[in-house]
């Protein structure tokens, strides 16, 4: 009688690299921060995520392993900026395929910087020509939608603080009007995104222009010397309404006789700039 033997043969599975992960996406989270989410391959066990990202198309690459999960919180990123991702899972038998490139931008955050190149000019004795640059690019953080002016007087009558606001994203100039006279002012402009004011701009300080006094001179005295001659001597105008650098006077006279003037006035220039003055007119 012959006996048959039997040999039972088992077949094992190949092992094989992670498939691609699915679902995967991007959604901002804050102006630095980025959520992203992913639902795990089909496969064997998982022992890591590989996440490539770069800021911007032409970014250089960072590269950061993950820990089996299904999201990650990308952290320490920069405001208002796209960055573009790749996914893809690890397990023993090596990397899997990547997924395709998506992509998310950061929300937007206050300027980081304040408006460069700040000049002034005064145009006229009542007003200010303020002119100004963007914040550098990769510190404005959004969309720069307005920008400010702060100004307050130095001395002067008005010392309150002042601002403007609301001026015109596409703006690089405003004239500040109905100023005081020869009056020094503090100035800084400010960008604004939606979110809120960036840094306010370094001060610049700048007087407005020269005009006429508003104000007589005080304390006008008139004494008489002898027959021929009288002394006049007066104060300079209050601070506040001399408007400019006092450099000289006018001293107008004419002849009275029984109350009433007799000729034509006469004047006299008086080139001091001294806050008192004594000055003798002779009459011929």
């Amino acid at each position: 009688m012959c006996s048959k033997s039997k040999h039972l043969l088992i077949l094992y599975p190949h092992a094989s690299v992670p498939g691609q992960p699915l679902n995967f996406k991007a959604e901002p989270e804050s102006e630095t921060s980025i959520l992203l989410s992913w639902t795990p391959p089909r496969s064997d066990t998982i022992s890591n995520y590989d996440l490539v990202y770069k800021d911007g198309e032409h970014g250089e690459e960072q590269r950061i392993s993950i820990e089996p999960a299904t999201s990650y919180h990308l952290q320490g990123l920069k405001p208002n900026s796209l960055y573009y991702f790749r996914l893809s899972a690890r397990s023993p038998q090596g990397l899997g395929a990547s997924t395709a490139e998506i992509s998310a931008r950061t929300m937007q955050s206050k300027p980081s910087a304040p408006p460069q190149d700040i000049s002034c000019n005064s145009p006229s004795s009542t007003s200010i020509l303020v002119s100004w640059q963007p914040p550098p690019v990769e510190k404005q953080n959004g969309i720069i939608t307005s920008y400010s002016i702060k100004y307050t007087g130095t001395d002067g009558e008005d010392d309150k603080p002042h601002e403007i606001l609301g001026i015109a994203p596409d703006t690089t100039q405003y004239l500040l009007e109905q100023l005081e006279k020869w009056t020094e002012y503090r100035i800084s402009v400010t960008a604004h995104t939606d979110v809120g004011p960036g840094p306010e701009s370094e001060s610049v300080l700048i007087r407005t222009d020269e005009d006429v006094p508003s104000g007589p001179p005080r304390k006008v005295e008139v004494e008489a010397v002898n027959s021929t001659s009288v002394k006049v001597s007066w104060r300079s105008p209050v601070p506040n309404k001399q408007h400019g650098q006092i450099r000289g006077y006018q001293v107008h006279y004419v002849k009275m006789e029984n109350g009433e003037p007799r000729g034509q006035p006469m004047l006299k220039d008086i080139m001091l700039a001294d806050a008192q003055v004594t000055i003798r007119i002779f009459f011929m």
